[in-house]
């Protein structure tokens, strides 16, 4: 069995929307800031890419508006303790191809999806 080869690693920050369900009179803008960071291992005995990712979340903001008969309710939405579902983890991933990972909790839902694009020559 051969050594695996660190392809690299980083991180990268975003900010992602929050999909927030509301009623019909009601609109909902809630996002999270997270970054993450990866690591790559190539595996040459499987082909395969071994990614390690975590995900650190940070600040989560949002702000639900709704409008009944004239009048306008605004509050503070902070969907914190309900998006990180997908955490840390390793996904084993054959070159050129995508792997997705999903995680759910009492109706929520998120979605990871990892894409090998490339391996540098020499590997």
């Amino acid at each position: 069995m051969r050594v695996g080869y660190l392809l690299g690693q980083g991180q990268i920050s975003l900010e992602r929307p929050v999909d927030t369900k509301v009623p019909a009179s009601c609109r909902a803008t809630t996002s999270v800031k997270e970054r993450w960071e990866f690591k790559a291992l190539l595996e040459p005995d499987s082909g395969s890419v071994k990614v390690w990712h975590t995900q650190l979340s940070d600040e989560p903001t949002g702000e639900i508006v709704c409008r009944q008969g004239g009048g306008t309710a605004r509050m503070n939405a902070d969907p914190g303790a309900l998006v990180g579902l997908l955490g840390a983890g390793e996904m084993v991933i054959p070159l050129d191809s995508t792997r997705r990972k999903q995680a759910s909790f009492e109706g929520l839902r998120e979605s990871l999806a990892i894409t090998v694009l490339a391996v540098p020559d020499g590997k």
